[in-house]
C-alpha cells in the first residue's frame, strides 16, 4: 500500500512519511522484506518510487527519498544494480548540463551512500562516473550549495 500511494503523490508531507517509513523498513527489516516474493521486487519497486523525489524541491523529501536510494541498493539484483546506476549517472549528467546544482548534490549523495553499502558492485562504474563528479566540483556556476560540496 505504501509504494502505490506513493505513485503520484503530490502531497509533499505524505511523501515524506511513506519514504521515512520505507527507508525505516528497509534499515530494520531491509533483508527479510522479500522472502516471501520474487527476488528483487520490492527494492526494485521501492527504487521506481523513490528516484524521482532525488528531484524534489522539499529538502526533507530528498533526503528520504536517498535514504531508499542507498539502502534498497544493497539488495538489488546486478541487472536493477546496473539500471540504478546508468539513472544515476543520466542523473548527473543531466544536472551538470543544466547547472542543476540540487539534483547534482541529492545524486551525488545518493551514490555515496551506495558506495558505502555496495562498493564492491559499484566500483566497475568509477570510471564513467569520476568524470561527471569532477564536472560538477569545478563547474562555477553553482551556488553557495555547490560550494558546500565541494
Amino acid at each position: 500500500p505504501i509504494l502505490s500511494a506513493l505513485k503520484g503523490q503530490t502531497n509533499m508531507m505524505v511523501v515524506e512519511y511513506a519514504l521515512d517509513v520505507l527507508e525505516t523498513l528497509l534499515v530494520q527489516w531491509g533483508s527479510k522484506l522479500n522472502e516471501d516474493i520474487i527476488v528483487g521486487t520490492v527494492y526494485d519497486d521501492i527504487q521506481n518510487v523513490a528516484l524521482p523525489h532525488l528531484k524534489s524541491p522539499n529538502y526533507n523529501v530528498q533526503s528520504k527519498a536517498i535514504g531508499c536510494v542507498g539502502n534498497s541498493s544493497s539488495y538489488l539484483s546486478f541487472e536493477s544494480f546496473q539500471k540504478l546506476v546508468h539513472q544515476l549517472i543520466q542523473n548527473l549528467e543531466g544536472a551538470s548540463a543544466s547547472a542543476d546544482c540540487i539534483g547534482a548534490c541529492t545524486t551525488l549523495t545518493a551514490m555515496t551512500m551506495i558506495c558505502r553499502l555496495s562498493p564492491t558492485r559499484f566500483v566497475k562504474y568509477l570510471d564513467q562516473c569520476v568524470p561527471l563528479i569532477t564536472v560538477f566540483i569545478q563547474a562555477a556556476e553553482f551556488t553557495d550549495e555547490g560550494e558546500q560540496v565541494k
